[in-house]
């Protein structure tokens, strides 16, 4: 039985590697030197008639027919949804109890144009996941992910990539001082790795792995443990609005009872599924109200103090609601005792906030605003009291001066 790759390093790991159409390199994965790894983002895989080979059946893998790109799930915990399956463009929703990621995977032949460029941009905006890793071989240089190298080749021809993450939002893992990811008859960095913004505290676990049985160098990178949990959109329901949804699917459902009809084959049943699935989250998005989150309003609130107010909440809801005598008594008690702990992990937590905070202004400047509070050092704005004019309060300056230039009765 494989070992959980999770167990090591407590995270998600990838390799994304082009294998260059080679029968070892693909062989090569399962037992390689610096895994195991949890997915695999892969570009030009080694196929037989279509189809990827040399890979264990138990993996789970998201491969269009002659297809240039793959995504392969090695780790059974992982849950996995196919989301789009092209010949270069693959992609996928990973999650588990704490991550959901949209994994892209892509692939740009040498003599690609701006349409692949722009249909990955589309494909994204369909997707609207606010976590994605896109790893692939874009067959583009630029200065961002690599050193110039003086060539017939222009070193602003990833100018059409760097217009797409401008546009999309997604930042650049690469180290452009790393090792080449290509080095068959010289050296070139065209690999790339962007992911979103909430995922960039792993940007730093990106390196480049060499020795490898194809002709390009892999890329590894660890996710690691971090809360990347994607938001997803949660909807205010009642009887109205349930009625008012199922009217709207029951009316354009009759074409996709005909395509379910129609289906022959598993990929045409895989693309009724993707339909039916686009149509309930169109409606919902358009027919139902989102429910607000409240924004978190303090940095040092966590999700452990979330636990345990909700088991206060939770134990003084049981304790209101018991009857007999004796054990009401022993549910109050385990409430209080959940209750003191909350109240002394969140004095704890926001006292130990606040002085980080005072130690990183001092860092800067030692008279700053800690030092001034300290030293009632903070000049308040004036504040006016009112005064009686003929007998009404009045708080304007221009009554303030007039009755202060008026002559003092002697």
């Amino acid at each position: 039985m494989e070992q959980d790759p999770r167990s090591q390093n407590g995270g998600w790991t990838f390799l994304q590697a082009n294998l260059g159409r080679s029968r070892p390199a693909t062989g090569e994965l399962k037992n390689f030197t610096s895994g195991p790894y949890d997915i695999f983002l892969l570009q030009e895989p080694y196929t037989v008639n279509g189809n990827l080979a040399g890979l264990p059946l138990n993996w789970r893998v998201i491969h269009a027919e002659n297809g240039k790109t793959a995504i392969l799930v090695r780790n059974s915990a992982l849950d996995v949804l196919e989301l789009v399956k092209s010949s270069f463009i693959t992609a996928a929703q990973v999650s588990d109890r704490n991550l959901s990621v949209t994994v892209i995977s892509v692939y740009f032949p040498p003599s690609c144009d701006k349409e692949l460029v722009a249909r990955l941009s589309a494909t994204i905006s369909k997707l609207q996941s606010s976590c994605v890793i896109v790893g692939g071989d874009i067959n583009m240089r630029h200065r961002l992910w690599g050193p110039e190298v003086r060539d017939h080749r222009s070193s602003n021809e990833g100018l059409p990539f760097v217009d797409f993450l401008l546009e999309t939002r997604l930042n650049i893992w690469n180290d452009p001082a790393s090792p080449p990811t290509f080095v068959q008859q010289g050296e070139s960095w065209i690999d790339v790795t962007v992911a979103s913004d909430v995922l960039d505290s792993a940007a730093h676990t990106w390196r480049v792995i060499t020795g490898t049985l194809s002709d390009y160098n892999y890329i590894t990178f660890d996710l690691g443990t971090v809360n990347v949990a994607e938001h997803v959109p949660k909807f205010r329901l009642n009887k109205f609005r349930l009625r008012k949804m199922a009217t709207k699917i029951t009316n354009i459902g009759s074409t996709l009872l005909e395509q379910l009809e129609k289906s022959g084959s598993p990929e045409e049943l895989d693309r009724f599924v993707l339909a039916l699935t686009a149509t309930i989250q169109e409606v919902c998005t358009n027919h139902l109200k989102h429910v607000c989150k409240r924004p978190k309003t303090v940095p040092w609130w966590d999700t452990e103090l979330e636990v345990l107010r909700k088991r206060t909440t939770a134990l003084k809801r049981r304790f209101l609601n018991t009857l007999e005598p004796a054990e009401k008594l022993r549910r109050k008690i385990a409430y209080k005792i959940c209750r003191a702990k909350f109240r002394w992990t969140l004095s704890n937590k926001r006292d130990k906030s606040w002085t980080k905070f005072c130690e990183e202004v001092s860092k800067i400047n030692e008279f700053a605003l800690p030092y001034k509070i300290c030293a009632n050092k903070i000049r308040r704005p004036l504040v006016l009291g009112s005064i009686q004019i003929d007998g009404r309060p009045s708080t304007t300056q221009r009554c303030h001066r007039e009755d202060c230039a008026s002559p003092v009765p002697r």
